[in-house]
């Protein structure tokens, strides 16, 4: 299970990774859930990674190390993007803690460059049907997932392909899910109602006058002015279009 937090805007980004951090943690003030009496003993520190759009590339970095004490955490203020998405990792087995499994993770479909994070655990994999020639490079649900969305993804409507990607997974906790293109974020908010936890198998969306969020909890300091929760299932795209300001690409 994992804490994720996708943006779009004019960003303060050492206040987003302040806020991943707060979330991985189970720290965050903003926000109370199920795990939360258990502070120290629930923390997401298998490793963390990073999405974002930079001259209208899509990059990645990974770290197996945890987003709590990694100093690679602190530049992510250096980068020049409009367009983000954090995941910090709490692996569902120790054994699974390595680079090729830490989200987002990064390839090219059909001619163009996609990047996925997922929160949740899926028991059954049976349902998933990867694109074809798609071939994981680790060895979890996560992964299995994205080859699987892009299956079904239409770029004509990009939501509905994506809520109806879902549809054939049954046994799970959540599929709570990001998928990153150049110029968007698609949000996915899906818990299973009985094996999820209400409060924290959520994904809250967040906006401000400046800034459009996305996030596994409502967090402070980022801009936003309000939050509400993503119904279930649903879907809420983030557009760079939103956010062009003077002097950004």
């Amino acid at each position: 299970m994992c804490r994720m937090i996708a943006a779009t805007g004019e960003l303060d980004l050492r206040a987003l990774g302040q806020a991943l951090r707060q979330m991985a943690a189970n720290n965050n003030p903003a926000h109370t859930h199920e795990r939360r009496p258990l502070g120290e003993l629930f923390r997401h520190e298998d490793g963390w990674g990073a999405a974002w759009v930079e001259n209208d590339t899509l990059h990645v970095r990974h770290s197996i190390r945890s987003c709590l004490t990694d100093p690679l955490v602190d530049e992510l203020g250096e980068l020049d993007t409009d367009l983000i998405v954090l995941h910090a990792r709490r692996a569902s087995h120790p054994r699974t803690v390595c680079l090729e499994n830490t989200h987002p993770f990064l390839l090219e479909h059909n001619g163009r460059a996609w990047a996925f994070c997922h929160n949740g655990i899926i028991h059954d994999l049976s349902p998933l049907r990867p694109a074809t020639g798609l071939i994981p490079s680790g060895t979890i649900d996560s992964e299995l997932l994205f080859h699987h969305v892009l299956n079904y993804l239409d770029s004509a409507d990009l939501e509905q392909s994506l809520i109806a990607s879902l549809d054939p997974v049954q046994d799970y906790t959540a599929l709570h899910c990001m998928l990153v293109g150049p110029d968007q974020i698609l949000a996915t908010a899906k818990r299973h109602p009985l094996n999820g936890l209400p409060e924290y198998h959520a994904l809250w969306e967040g906006t401000g006058p400046s800034i459009h969020v996305v996030s596994s909890e409502p967090v402070e300091g980022i801009g936003c002015r309000s939050w509400r929760r993503l119904p279930e299932p649903g879907v809420v795209t983030l557009h760079r279009e939103a956010f062009r300001f003077a002097g950004r690409a």
